[in-house]
């Protein structure tokens, strides 16, 4: 888990701030984990920014842009790495991981408190290369246009065979308006009365929206 509290436009290089690389051993080179390594969707990552830029900071999720650091903040993320890995024996399947930040360029104001935290890592391995969760969609628009003012409700059962099980972040909508080229996203809240069952409101934008 992280939070990246760092402005992009304070360090050297505005799209590539905080990054996750591998190396092989035996090789010389890191690599940067990309969107292609990035589970996001089926694993509980949710940044837009990540999966474009290779890279987090403050701007990747808008919770990260508050004034003081909070424990709310916390963000899971699910990398792969089996695609820097094949093609190898298993003999040399062996990696190692590092996480680097960029630095501040020197005309930038020296930010207290402003870093990256990361917390609780962990690499796991299964003979599996996904393990896809099952969904239920019990309450969702039977219609492409709002049918009223209140927004689209959706409600959905999530279940996987995994003991870990489902990270609540990780459930979430994209979708969009009309025509328009922005990618929209929200995250589904859990029922308490209900293990496994999300719900949330794709907002309201004006009658005869289609979504």
């Amino acid at each position: 888990m992280h939070i990246c509290d760092v402005d992009p436009l304070s360090t050297t290089s505005a799209t590539s701030v905080a990054l996750v690389e591998v190396r092989r051993v035996g090789s010389p080179d890191w690599v940067i984990l990309n969107g292609n390594d990035y589970y996001d969707v089926t694993w509980g990552g949710g940044s837009t920014e990540y999966v474009g830029n290779n890279s987090f900071s403050e701007r990747s999720y808008s919770i990260w842009r508050g004034s003081t650091v909070q424990n709310t903040w916390w963000k899971r993320e699910r990398f792969k790495l089996a695609l820097q890995l094949n093609g190898y024996p298993l003999s040399e399947r062996k990696l190692l991981v590092r996480f680097r930040l960029r630095e501040r360029k020197s005309s930038s104001p020296n930010t207290n408190g402003e870093a990256w935290y990361i917390d609780n890592v962990k690499v796991q391995c299964s003979p599996n290369s996904m393990i896809v969760p099952t969904l239920n969609m019990l309450d969702y628009p039977d219609v492409p246009q709002y049918p009223s003012s209140r927004g689209a409700r959706l409600v959905v059962d999530v279940s996987t065979p995994l003991t870990a099980g489902i990270c609540d972040d990780s459930v979430y909508v994209e979708y969009r308006f009309g025509n328009e080229s922005l990618l929209r996203r929200k995250t589904l809240q859990p029922v308490a009365s209900t293990p496994g069952r999300y719900k949330t409101f794709i907002p309201f934008c004006g009658y005869d929206t289609t979504v």
